[in-house]
């Protein structure tokens, strides 16, 4: 399993140097040891929808595992949940991402390739058909309390700002919107806000 935006961790232990004691027996230079890493992941329950967490990257079989209860658990399962975009079937290149705003339809249109983001860079806004959607905390933070409050009554980011007029005014302040591209390794794919034009007549 390949990785990206991860950071390897300092060893517990200094390495003790001199030779082996006598009749100690030695480690088989076959057997390589796991290495301990940090890991971004999106998740929905976390301040701003991403963490880092700590993971053991198993060289032998080039997986990235997490300790729970239950055991060693692959990374990719433990964060299995929101749906990124390659499962947003509502949008794409071609497609853009169309929302209500306080003058009518506001549409995000794809911008550029894929990009990993920090956490704090960007934030979870809301919901939207399963997917969760990240702004630049500047742009949408005013708004994430309220949607917050509308997610707790089923309601996603398309049926929130049909319900309320403060949400859509505020919208306009969202220049981009983000949808995670890979739950592990905190990618994502921009939509920048598209210009409105007038026709002259």
């Amino acid at each position: 399993m390949k990785f990206f935006h991860t950071r390897i961790l300092p060893p517990a232990l200094a390495l003790l140097s001199g030779a082996c004691a006598a009749g100690k027996p030695k480690a088989d230079p076959a057997i390589q040891p796991d290495i301990p890493i940090e890991v971004c992941i999106i998740d929905t329950i976390a301040p701003g929808g991403m963490m880092t967490i700590g993971a053991l990257h198993v060289r032998a079989t080039n997986d990235t595992v997490i300790l729970q209860p239950e055991g060693r658990v692959p990374i990719a399962r433990a964060v299995a949940g929101p749906r990124v975009l390659a499962e947003a079937t509502w949008t794409d290149a071609k497609t853009p991402i169309q929302l209500a705003g306080a003058n009518g339809r506001v549409r995000f249109a794809l911008s550029g390739s894929p990009r990993l983001q920090n956490p704090g860079k960007v934030a979870l806004l809301a919901m939207m058909r399963g997917a969760p959607i990240f702004t630049v905390p500047s742009e949408g933070g005013r708004m994430r309390a309220e949607l917050e409050s509308f997610a707790a009554r089923g309601m996603d980011l398309e049926k929130a700002l049909q319900q309320r007029a403060t949400l859509r005014r505020q919208l306009e302040n969202v220049q981009a919107l983000y949808i995670p591209t890979k739950l592990v390794g905190c990618e994502f794919q921009r939509f920048v806000k598209m210009k409105v034009t007038t026709r002259r007549r």
